[in-house]
């Protein structure tokens, strides 16, 4: 074997047609390796893990209203991706992911399955809702279900009801503008004693959310499929309440939120070259920690009520319903397409108790509420040629409400009588 080598100059134009015609030579090959890179990111996933901080310079309930950047401070950030399975030979396959660690928005989950055979899911994730963090209230107990006024505030009795004088009128504590004699400072009554008490507090609310769900093939065009998620959430919100009708005291209050939220779902569906076939279940389950919340009144003596606005919270409920759909080929040019549903929405919750001392009359003890939906449709298209398109509909659809009404005889505020009036 023998081998030669000589020797050459290159000049500067000459070396820089060179390396572009070595560029042209090898464009290609970077082309398909960049072809490559989507399946490699499929097929070789690339572990990751991140970590960082931030700092909020000024508390903002506006700024963090979801994000949960709502207090000044340091804040630990971190994310990760982890991925693993049986190797480049199996469908095996599992992976971790975790984003937004340290903050109340984090996410995390897991799956683990044989690709084209099972698969199961697990998953928790936060969602934070910030109201005001300027609020002032007056009351103390926010975020319980008992709203009390501070100490030191005029006794009920004190608080001139309503009367049919001028000076009387304005004597009344449902008057912001009332000289009440039992209040210090200038011009006391409640234009002096209820700013003097006012406080602040944070209101807002967290939800926190649990998933899991599984899927399975059992054979040659079959396929189950099952989900479930649990949701809390607490916290308060801010509502307008009006405590003592028209002639009382108006008031946006801090509503306590303690509520719990489940849903399923579960299908079970068939595919085949002219055939699709599904049936489905989806429930939702709701359930109310707060039944019964109360105010103590500012305004007016109400010896009946104790003095105190009671209030009920959102009842439970629930919703279940089953779900039927398929389609069935005849040609190319020919398919019928039907589907259907069914749901049955109760709330049975009882009302909450009438006070000690008044006269309500409750003819139920719940409203015994129930809707039935039902809904069918059936749809054939076909194109027996070219110009002709051929569609048949049918629909169906029902709401029926269930619920009963009763018919009976009520007696309004401050003794007046009342009338005949339906209620549900």
């Amino acid at each position: 074997m023998s081998i030669a080598t000589s020797r050459c100059a290159l000049r500067p134009c000459a070396f820089a047609i060179r390396a572009l015609l070595l560029a042209c030579a090898t464009a290609p090959a970077a082309h398909a390796a960049d072809a490559d890179d989507p399946v490699r990111a499929l097929t070789q996933p690339t572990n990751s893990l991140e970590a960082g901080g931030l700092y909020v310079t000024k508390d903002s309930s506006k700024f963090g209203e979801y994000n949960g950047l709502d207090k000044q401070g340091g804040y630990f950030i971190g994310n990760l991706q982890v991925y693993g399975g049986g190797g480049a030979e199996s469908a095996f396959r599992w992976r971790i992911l975790a984003y937004d660690v340290g903050l109340d928005t984090r996410t995390i989950m897991g799956e683990v399955g044989d690709q084209g055979r099972w698969r199961v899911t697990l998953g928790y994730d936060q969602i934070p809702k910030r109201y005001a963090d300027t609020f002032v209230t007056l009351w103390n107990g926010a975020g319980s279900t008992s709203l009390t006024l501070p100490p030191g505030y005029p006794a009920a009795a004190t608080r001139l009801a309503v009367t049919n004088t001028a000076g009387g009128i304005l004597a009344n504590w449902n008057n912001i503008q009332s000289p009440n004699a039992t209040a210090s400072g200038t011009g006391g009554g409640p234009a002096f004693v209820i700013p003097a008490n006012l406080h602040g507090f944070t209101a807002g609310t967290d939800r926190k959310r649990y998933n899991a769900g599984a899927s399975v093939v059992l054979g040659p065009g079959w396929e189950f499929k099952a989900s479930a998620r649990h949701e809390d959430k607490d916290g308060t919100k801010l509502t307008g309440v009006n405590i003592g009708r028209f002639t009382g005291v108006s008031a946006i209050l801090p509503e306590p939120v303690d509520n719990s939220h489940d849903q399923f779902d579960a299908s079970i569906a068939y595919v085949d070259e002219k055939t699709t076939f599904t049936a489905a279940y989806y429930g939702s389950i709701f359930n109310n920690n707060v039944k019964l919340w109360t105010v103590e009144n500012p305004g007016g003596n109400n010896a009946v009520m104790n003095n105190v606005a009671r209030l009920q919270s959102w009842p439970d409920n629930q919703m279940h319903q089953l779900n039927l759909s398929g389609s069935y080929r005849f040609t190319p040019t020919t398919r019928l397409v039907l589907s259907g549903s069914y749901a049955r929405l109760t709330q049975n919750d009882s009302f909450i108790d009438a006070p000690a001392g008044s006269t309500w009359v409750i003819p139920q003890s719940s409203a015994n509420a129930k809707v039935v939906n039902t809904f069918v449709m059936a749809r054939l298209t076909s194109r027996p040629m070219k110009e002709l398109n051929v569609d048949v509909t049918y629909r169906y659809e029902n709401r029926d409400n269930e619920t009963p009404i009763l018919t009976f005889l009520t007696t309004g505020g401050g003794g007046r009588s009342g009338g005949t009036r339906p209620r549900a």
